[in-house]
């Protein structure tokens, strides 16, 4: 399963943005249900690694109710499959963390030694 970060618009207003971390594909799902297709921006992908459909299902039942959830993804005792994948974040994609830094490099600065005439800042304080 992916994880991402993103700022939810809550209700969909450009002015409520709330900043969220390590939300799962299958909540990025849900809140765009909640809040409105276009609510979920500056997605951005974190990470990924396997978690069994059920336990997030549980996950996301405690955290938004019951009735959310099986509102999208059907009722407990009904076998269902979670996205598990976002659309445009292919299964293979990095995450954010190991994409490489882009800008210029910072300059090279050259190490000063003190010399015996300058006064340490110690002594110059006592």
């Amino acid at each position: 399963m992916q994880y991402f970060s993103a700022r939810i618009r809550l209700g969909g207003l450009v002015h409520n943005e709330v900043p969220k971390h390590n939300l799962s594909a299958a909540e990025v799902v849900l809140l765009r249900r909640e809040h409105g297709a276009d609510a979920i921006v500056g997605i951005e992908m974190t990470g990924g690694h396997y978690l069994a459909d059920f336990v997030e299902v549980e996950r996301l039942r405690a955290i938004y109710g019951e009735n959310k959830v099986e509102a999208l993804f059907g009722p407990p005792d009904m076998p269902r499959a979670i996205p598990q994948f976002l659309h445009g974040f292919e299964e293979g994609a990095e995450p954010v963390e190991s994409k490489p830094k882009v800008g210029r490099p910072r300059k090279k600065t050259e190490k000063v030694e003190q010399t015996e005439s300058e006064p340490e800042l110690a002594n110059v304080l006592d």
